[in-house]
């Protein structure tokens, strides 16, 4: 036995030498995919994948990675319902999955998001993903400005989203803090919500507030609205905004309203859009535009409608062309048609707007229904009855009268105009916005 006491003596330094050993990272590949509901082409539901390489996450999150705007992309997409979302994540190689409000009934104080987490070795990754498709009521959200400050709305959803990730992340800092990689991302609504997470985000590290370091917060956003003040608009150089140009939701909240977005903006539209969408599916065809005398390319035309939005040529009680303007006038009236008009089945919506097309050519039958806030009201309250939606009827009537100013003779008459003398190029201004429209510029 004393031949062999040196190893018993020496078996606690080897145990506590193993144990110090350090964790070798993998290099890690995977694969998942998730549906999209065709908008421009309804009858198709496309199957896209999106591929995680551990490998787009080892340079500093400032040095922008096309892979990772894609994948990005990808996740937000995926966060639609609870088992989609949980899907996405487990083949992704994701665990410990948290989500919020995916499998409530929507309302405009809900929020979809999920956070997940993934190890491959030595580094941890948390990942936060929006809900940006099918949130209905939630868009009333999107309209709650508030009359100073951050966005209201937005500020409200980002600042709950934050406390739910700052105690996801503990334990992860406090064990990994060099190796942990957080990625934010978002799509529209999700993204403004995002853009203000990553300003709280970058903020607590530039104070040591955290212990994640800058280069380890990867933030890649697609069309992005404006929710922050200018002095929260910081150009941190991790959080890249992705636009394309002519989409008019980047352009909201406007700045006129002393709103605007942190971060990087990086442009993603190409000349080539069309061939590109024509190879992604060949039976969707986008609107042609034509320049006119006021505008001479797409994003001319959205600045030229947010310019005449914007305008002080209007009656007082439907000006927006300040913010407080918008606050009073027509904040509640927007909030409370969103919510009214995304109570209806999503049958019932489609019914409604196939209704309104198949009147294009019979002028006399569409002036019938929106030529006075009454018809409108006796059109709109038949479909509000049959889907269950309570109202009350002074309620609505006022709220339509409101709405009939600001659309007939008000500031939203330039949408009227541009659909009538125009209405292609209002058209494409509107899909540049579409979901499949940016997965193709995002993947060329």
């Amino acid at each position: 036995m004393k031949r062999h006491s040196w190893l018993i003596a020496l078996t606690p330094f080897l145990l506590l030498t193993a144990c110090q050993q350090p964790k070798q990272d993998k290099e890690v590949t995977e694969t998942a995919a998730t549906s999209l509901e065709g908008t421009i082409n309804k009858d198709e539901t496309y199957q896209l994948e999106f591929t995680f390489k551990s490998e787009d996450f080892k340079e500093p999150s400032n040095a922008y990675n096309k892979d990772l705007s894609v994948l990005s992309y990808g996740f937000t997409l995926a966060t639609t319902t609870k088992e989609a979302t949980t899907q996405f994540y487990t083949l992704l190689g994701f665990d410990n999955l948290v989500t919020h409000d995916l499998d409530k009934e929507i309302t405009e104080d809900t929020f979809g998001y999920a956070i997940g987490h993934k190890n491959t070795g030595k580094t941890d990754y948390v990942v936060l993903s929006t809900r940006c498709l099918e949130y209905a009521r939630e868009w009333a959200n999107n309209f709650e400005m508030g009359s100073e400050g951050n966005h209201a709305g937005f500020e409200r959803r980002a600042k709950e989203v934050k406390a739910v990730l700052d105690e996801y992340l503990k334990p992860y800092l406090k064990n990994n803090a060099k190796n942990t990689k957080v990625f934010l991302t978002g799509y529209s609504r999700g993204a403004a919500i995002s853009n203000m997470v990553a300003h709280y985000l970058n903020e607590d590290i530039l104070s040591e507030k955290v212990a994640l370091s800058k280069d380890n917060l990867f933030v890649y956003l697609a069309c992005t609205p404006r929710g922050l003040t200018r002095e929260n608009a910081k150009e941190y150089d991790n959080v890249f905004n992705l636009i394309n140009a002519g989409d008019p939701i980047p352009l909201v909240a406007p700045e006129a309203y002393g709103l605007y977005r942190c971060g990087i903006d990086l442009d993603i539209s190409s000349a080539r859009l069309d061939e590109y969408f024509a190879d992604f599916d060949s039976e969707a065809v986008l609107p042609t535009f034509t320049a006119t005398d006021d505008y001479e390319t797409l994003k001319d035309f959205s600045n030229y409608l947010m310019e005449n939005l914007l305008s002080e040529s209007y009656v007082e009680d439907v000006d927006i062309s300040t913010r407080e303007h918008y606050v009073n006038n027509m904040q509640a009236t927007v909030r409370y048609m969103l919510n009214l008009i995304f109570g209806l089945k999503d049958s019932t919506l489609d019914t409604i707007l196939e209704d309104i097309q198949s009147k294009k050519d019979d002028i006399s039958a569409l002036i019938t229904i929106i030529s006075s806030p009454e018809s409108v009201r006796d059109y709109l309250t038949p479909f509000l009855d049959d889907d269950g939606i309570s109202y009350d009827a002074d309620e609505l009537l006022t709220n339509l009268t409101k709405l009939h100013s600001f659309l007939f003779g008000g500031p939203g008459s330039i949408f009227l105009t541009e659909a009538m003398l125009h209405g292609e190029n209002l058209s494409r201004c509107i899909d540049m916005h579409l979901p499949e429209v940016i997965y193709t510029l995002l993947t060329h």
